[in-house]
Parts: structure tokens; sequence; C-alpha cells
């Protein structure tokens, strides 16, 4: 089968395997002696020299997941951390790796999951290898009881008398013991690694050069494939010429794909160049007309027809919103975004007769081997997939249609080729997230505050191209995120939502449906404190006076940006609080804003209680970097459509934020909330950062020159950051 004549949806429903074998570590300098570990857990492999091997199965794609993970695992276990080495787990065979995600059964880096998931898991794990060890140290210690022993640096120690024995002195005899299945997790106060700072093990190579990203493998006999897709959704080749390229310098051939056509080559700016000179014709096919006009109008038929699938229902919010006096009504919209990912989208495969062999940047380490799988036909024991580096995710990564032009193109030319997206193919072949429209409705109470909130919500699929099932119709609980369960305390609440289907593929993107919705949800609070003539802040503490955890976080934010408290003239602070991917956060924006527009965003303060934190300094660092990436989403990304295509090519019109744009101050504060003690459930933290900007900084600008914007990016309504 050719990538020509492969169906979209084969590619996503595909058949289970296992992928065999696992990689050399790539996270660590210093290789596994494979022949000499014994596997203590699926998880844990010691060697006799000590050496511990801690299986990490999420993609590290800058989030710092090769770090926290491993010593959440380590600290329970109460391994050497200098000693420990981290390989990635091979790909799960469906419903029965316990590499999977365990609550959606499914092997996937994403949806702010890695720590939420996998934390708990991996404290138990680390916790049933631990008590394993010990239990082999007490049968060589006559008399000796398991609760006077503990495990240190290393080595399992008897209180008592300080006898101990090394981890590799002990692993064989203890891996033949039953794992527990209900271990005891350490205290708190032992803890030496969860809870502090520990450097990450992915900087010193990505600082020195040696990490390998998904651009840098290579493996002898490789060439290289670029492609041509379709300007248009749903277009085809109508026409092509190989031979029109046939005698360019290193030009083995080229051919068609699904969509488009590529070409492959010795290296890859021989194929690039060929492909610009190639004789290629395209047929626009069903969705030559849609445009950025005719898709909001699918959007506003959609808002005001009467397709609504019930999402939540609190009491009866549709009935005494329409029975009230005083009532408030407001519509936003979010824009169709691209991932942009810095390092565009690339796969090396090698398919033979006897086997199919794949290294990727990936974050959909399940949906690859299935896309293998269809691909190549081929039993799921010979096929191999292999996680790189990646430059940049954002969800974008969660989806192999890159992967399957590799592995035909391979297939085609008999030897292994890495296929690397132009930058501009990678603007303008993406699964973009859905704009979103969003009517919300308001019955006001005495005081302005609202008791009953209905709210219209219409947006593309998020979940469709990466869900190993469809999801029902009308339903996508990606999409909704935000908006089912409210925090505030709101009598009546009612989300109704609606899919309209487009010719424009949209997936997952970083904050998936928490930024739209929070963005909607949080300007529309901001709305009703002005219209009540109340503080935005005070006005949200009064919604959350029976919420302790909430009013902690919030309080927190208002006292570190120092709210209320005066500014210079053209200064003012916007506020924004929100529950996302299980993590309570508030987010304050403050900015000076001058008489051309120009804004200068002064500083950022977020605080952000997850339930536990694990790392603070990593948790740190994802909540900065995601606040910028939350500039970027307010001020600048906008996907629009023209002929079928976007318009948007590269960087120099979908523009990101630059480091003189960035704000001066950007402040973290973080709160435990107390998961391990109070059963409270871990928030996840990698997507959180950037939810809140939009709307924190849209009240801002609201604060100083009181004008509200209820529609993305900003730069819509003229506004841009001021030069330096």
């Amino acid at each position: 089968m050719s990538l020509a004549e492969l169906d979209r949806r084969d590619l996503l429903r595909g058949a289970g395997a296992l992928i065999l074998g696992l990689q050399a570590p790539i996270f660590t300098g210093q290789a596994l002696a494979q022949s000499t570990a014994v596997v203590l857990t699926a998880w844990v492999r010691i060697t006799p020299n000590d050496r511990v091997t801690l299986i990490l199965s999420q993609a590290e794609i800058g989030q710092g997941i090769s770090t926290t993970l491993p010593a959440i695992l380590a600290d329970e276990l109460g391994a050497d951390w200098s000693r420990v080495d981290v390989e990635h787990a091979p790909i799960a065979q469906k419903d029965i790796s316990p590499y999977q995600n365990p609550r959606f059964h499914f092997m996937f880096t994403g949806n702010s999951e890695s720590t939420e998931t996998f934390g708990p898991l991996m404290r138990k794990t680390g916790a049933a290898a631990r008590e394993m060890l010990i239990a082999a140290a007490v049968k060589r210690w006559p008399g000796a009881a398991a609760t006077d022993c503990t495990t240190v640096a290393g080595r399992v120690i008897h209180r008592p008398t300080r006898r101990s024995f090394s981890f590799g002195a002990l692993v064989t005899d203890a891996a033949i013991l039953p794992v527990p299945e209900n271990p005891t997790l350490r205290p708190t106060a032992e803890l030496r690694l969860v809870g502090r700072a520990v450097p990450r093990r992915d900087i010193p190579a990505k600082t020195d050069g040696s990490a390998v990203f998904g651009l840098d493998f290579q493996v002898p006999g490789m060439v290289y494939a670029a492609v041509l897709q379709s300007p248009s959704f749903g277009g085809t080749v109508a026409r092509f010429d190989p031979g029109s390229v046939a005698n360019r310098p290193g030009v083995i051939g080229a051919f068609p794909i699904s969509n488009g056509v590529a070409v492959v080559a010795d290296h890859f700016w021989q194929a690039k160049t060929a492909l610009d000179a190639l004789d290629v014709t395209f047929a626009p096919g069903p969705n030559a007309a849609v445009d950025t006009a005719t898709i909001a109008s699918q959007y506003r038929a959609a808002l005001d027809g009467e397709s609504f699938a019930t999402i939540s229902n609190k009491g009866d919010a549709a009935a005494v919103v329409a029975a009230a006096t005083r009532k408030f009504e407001a519509e936003y919209w979010s824009p169709f975004q691209a991932h942009a990912t810095m390092e565009p989208m690339n796969c090396t495969a090698s398919v033979t007769a006897d086997g199919c062999e794949i290294w990727v940047p990936t974050q959909g380490a399940e949906l690859t081997r299935i896309v293998a799988s269809a691909v190549t036909k081929l039993p799921p024991e010979k096929i191999r997939v292999n996680w790189t580096y990646a430059g940049g995710g954002f969800g974008r990564r969660l989806l192999a249609d890159f992967v399957a032009q590799a592995l035909v193109l391979s297939k085609a030319v008999q030897r292994p080729v890495k296929v690397v997206w132009s930058r501009e193919q990678d603007m303008t072949h993406d699964f973009y997230r859905p704009a979103t429209l969003t009517r919300i409705s308001a019955a006001l109470d005495a005081q302005g505050t609202p008791a009953a909130v209905k709210a219209r919500l219409v947006s593309a699929t998020q979940l469709g191209p990466v869900s190993p099932e469809p999801p029902p119709a009308n339903i996508d609980p990606r999409c909704t995120e935000g908006l089912e369960d409210v925090r505030y305390g709101i009598a009546d609440f009612r989300l109704d939502f609606t899919k309209p289907t487009l010719a424009v593929p949209t997936s997952v993107l970083r904050t998936t449906g928490f930024g739209p919705n929070i963005f909607a949800l949080e300007s529309f609070i901001d709305e009703l404190a002005h219209a009540a003539g109340a503080d935005p802040y005070r006005f949200r503490r009064g919604m959350l006076q029976h919420d302790a955890r909430a009013l902690k976080v919030l309080d927190l934010a208002a006292e570190k940006s120092g709210w209320g408290q005066p500014l210079p003239t053209g200064s003012g602070r916007g506020i924004a609080f929100y529950e996302a991917f299980g993590t309570l956060m508030t987010q304050v924006v403050e900015i000076k804003v001058d008489a051309r527009k120009a804004l200068r965003v002064r500083r950022i303060v977020t605080v952000a209680d997850p339930g536990r934190v694990f790392d603070p300094g990593i948790a740190a660092s994802n909540l900065q970097g995601g606040a910028v990436f939350g500039l970027t989403s307010a001020m600048k990304s906008e996907i629009t459509f023209a002929k079928g295509g976007v318009v948007q090519q590269n960087f120099h019109d979908y523009d990101i934020v630059h480091l003189w744009e960035a704000p001066a101050a950007n402040d973290v504060y973080l709160l435990d909330g107390g998961a391990a003690a109070d059963g409270i459930k871990i928030g996840g933290i990698g997507e959180v950062g950037p939810v809140g900007i939009p709307p924190a900084l849209a009240n801002a600008i609201f604060a100083v020159t009181g004008e509200r914007l209820r529609t993305l990016p900003l730069s819509r309504h003229g506004y841009s950051f001021a030069e330096t």
C-alpha cells in the first residue's frame, strides 16, 4: 500500500502490537550493561555493580519529565541518584503494558498527564521495589525485621546494627519475590529529592550539543526526503513529472504521497531544491472556497442553531437566566492557532522485508506504532520505535502523519529515509487548535453577582485525531475543559456544546480547551465585576468564599502582585483565577500602555497549587515559560485561511514573543495543597502556565484604557508590544 492509497482513518485505528526491545539510554552518558542487569519490577533494573536503571514512559519535550519522574521513583526506592540511569520504555501493546497511561490505557505524552498520573505510580513503584530489596536483606539477617530496615543511597540498612547490603548484592534474590500490591510510602520528611529542585538530566547534553533530536539522528545508508503537500485542504496531485528532476545532483527519485509529492536525495538540500523545481500541479479539491469568512459563518450559524449537547447542568440555569430582571451576556472568540514547534516535523524510518525501525521525536508513542502497523502490514514483533528528543511538541507530535510518509518512502527506495518538513510545510499542514466561539449569559443578584450562568460553546474537535477511538458526536471532553465545572460558587450552571465539522484539520494544542474557555470565562467574570462597580480581585474572592484552598491561591497572587497599590499613569493590572489540569492558578499581569496602544508587560505573577510540588525548580520554569507562551497566544497567534488553505507560512507572519517583548519580571509562587496527606488530586504543570495570560492581559488593558476586548489575538484591536 502506498501512502497515496492509505486512508487517514486506517492510520488512526490500526491494530495493537508490542514493539519489542529497549534502546540504549538516551539521558545519560553511561550505558547500562544489559547482560548483567536484573529486572526488579517493570520500572527498575539493577546491576551487580549497583547501577540503577529507571524506565521512563513519557517523552522529554522540554518539560523536564526525564528528571522529575525518575527522581520520584528513585526517592521512594532509596537509590543513589548519582548512579541512576534513565531509559525509555518499549512502545505499549494495547491494554497489557504497564507503561500505558493508567487513566486512558494508551501510551502518550500530553494533557499535562505526566506528573498527575505517573507521579503517584512512580512513588508506589519505588516503594514496592524498596520493600522487595528489604525483604531480601532480612532473609540474610537472622532475627531482623523489615520494619527495622530502610534504604539510603543505594543500600539497605538495618537501623539497630547499621549492617547494610548494596542493592546490587540483593537484587537477584529480590527479583524472585512477589511485587507488593500496597507498599508503604515514605514519610515526607524522609524524601531527599521530592520537593527539592533537582538538576535536570537533559540540560548538559542540550547545552554541549550532544543531545540527539530527530533532526540530528543519522543511520548508515540514510537518505533524505523533502515533501510538498497540497496547498488546500483535501487537495490532490493532478499531475507531476518525476523526470523533471531526475538528473539533478543527488536525486534518487520523486514519489507520490497521500496529499502531495516527495523528492528523495542523498542530502536534504538536494531534495529540497529539486522539490522546488519539480513539475507538479495540484487539484484544489472540494474545499477551494474555504476561507476565514466562510469558517466564521459556520461558527455563527452553529452558535445560533439548536444542535447542542448539554455537557453539564447544575440547577436550572436556563430558566433562571430567562426569568431574570438583571442579566448580562457577552460573546468571546479565540482563533485557530498553529503549534509552530521550533523543530519542524521529521522522522527517520527503515523498512525492509524483515522488519521496520523508526527514530522519531514523538509524543504519540503508541499511535506511531499503530500507524507503522497500518502502513507496513508487518507483524508487531517486527516493528521497533525509538524515541529521540523533541524540539517542542505542544500536542502536534501526538500525531504520526509525518511518520507514515517516512515509512512509505523507505519502502519505495529500499533504504532508510529521513523525512524533514520545511517550516512552510509545517505551518500550513498542521492540525490546528480549533477556534472557539462562546456565548455566556448570567442572571445577576442585587450585588451583581451571578446567581445563574449558562454558556454555549462552539468548537471543532480536538480529541478526534489523537484518540484511539472516535469521540461521540457533539461531545469532545478536550474542547469543553474549563467550562464544564467552574470553581466559583454559582448555584445554577449549564454548558451546552456543539462541534461543527470543518475542512480545517484540528487537534489539541498546549492548554487544550482550557485556554480558550478560561479566556471567555475570566473575561466574563471581569466584566461582571466592573459592571457591579467591584474590584475584580474582591469580586472573585466573594465568589470563592466556600473554597479555602482557592482563596489561598487568589490571595497570595493579590499580595505578591501588589494588587490595589497605586501604579503610574497608563499602567494597570489584570487578574485571572482558574482551575486547569487539576491545578489551581491565579495570574496577574501588570502592563503599561501608551497612546499608540503599544504596551509593555512589566510583570507577571503566577501562583499555582498543583496539590503536590514534586520539583519546585522544574515547576517554576514550566510556569514561567508557559506565561510567555501565553503572551504569544494572547497578542499574536492567529491562523487564517484563503482559497482552501492556510495564509501564514513562517515565523515572519506567525510571530512569537521575542526576548525584548518578554516581561521584565516573571514571578512564580508555588503552594502545596496537601495531596500526600489529604488525598487531594495531583494536578499538572506543563500545560497550565499559558492558560490565564490572555484573559489577565485583556483585563489589564481594560483597567488602563476602558476598552473591553472579547476577541483574540489582541493585535486585532491595534495593540502591539512597545519597542525598546
